[in-house]
């Protein structure tokens, strides 16, 4: 990645164009495994000193959107939200450094 990247949500910059998107997502909840309901997709870009995390989530109803809770710490099991959990040891454990991203609001 050369260009900055604007901490801004809005995911414009050439890097996010030409960045490989994934999207191969399974639910975790309601029904575990099977292929998610909404269109989810993430790209990575990096560089020596940053790592950037773009997530584009579609809904077919936004009204329906749940996102009542906007404090640091907040009990994500309620509300809509996108998690990424970061392996820092590359040991598939769950640890400390992970990120949430509600709706509009990333936690770091």
């Amino acid at each position: 990645m050369e260009e900055v990247i604007k901490l801004d949500g809005d995911l414009t910059e050439s890097a996010w164009q030409t960045a490989k998107k994934i999207s191969n997502f399974t639910q975790r909840e309601l029904y575990e495994g099977e292929p998610v309901t909404e269109k989810t997709e993430v790209a990575i870009v990096y560089s020596k000193n940053e790592l950037h995390i773009g997530i584009w989530c579609y809904d077919n109803e936004p009204e329906k959107i749940v996102a009542k809770e906007m404090t640091r710490d907040f009990n994500w099991g309620v509300d809509d939200n996108f998690e990424i959990i970061i392996s820092p040891f590359n040991d598939n454990r769950k640890d400390n450094s992970s990120w949430k991203e509600r709706t509009t609001t990333i936690w770091m």
